[in-house]
């Protein structure tokens, strides 16, 4: 019997698995989808998982300028804590930059997740310059209306948010 013909190529809003192939792919997905799920009172907007993914997906192949991003509102989970604790200052204005233009309200990050903690927890992980960042981070992602907020956090965060909030 002759071959099975060959699948259509993947169209921007049906991608090949669970992630989109790039940027562009991404924001035509959601805008695709936005006009269905607005009509549902319960949508609230999108969230991107994993933000370090979609990050690096602009690096290897960015958005055209004239990408249409959705109205509603973007999560991003997870950004990476070597790129708020970064000693060149042009790394977070580059991802605030970036996250501005493609409509990003709020992004999660876990403070403690991975070996670069940003909180410091006394005789354990962390470090008061790493806070002090992190603190900076958060002021400058406040003032373009970016909401940054802390997932599976430690008692020891309330000490870093209160203080963070009372410096600001």
């Amino acid at each position: 019997p002759p071959p099975p013909p060959s699948p259509p190529p993947p169209t921007p809003c049906s991608p090949p698995n669970w992630a989109t192939r790039s940027e562009a792919e991404l924001a035509a997905l959601m805008v695709a989808a936005e006009a269905s799920l607005d009509k549902h009172s319960s949508f609230a907007g999108f969230a991107v998982f994993h933000g370090e993914t979609w990050w690096t997906s602009y690096l290897e192949a960015p958005a055209p300028p004239s990408t249409v991003w959705p109205k509603a509102s973007i999560t991003s989970w997870y950004i990476n804590h070597s790129m708020v604790l970064d000693d060149d200052p042009s790394t977070r204005t580059a991802w605030l930059h970036w996250a501005k233009a493609r409509r990003m309200s709020e992004v999660y990050i876990a403070p403690h997740a991975t070996n670069v903690p940003l909180v410091m927890i006394p005789g354990v992980e962390g470090s008061l310059a790493a806070e002090k960042k992190f603190c900076d981070f958060i002021n400058a992602a406040s003032t373009q209306g970016l909401t940054v907020r802390l997932s599976a956090g430690t008692p020891t965060d309330m000490r870093f948010v209160h203080n963070c909030t009372v410096h600001k």
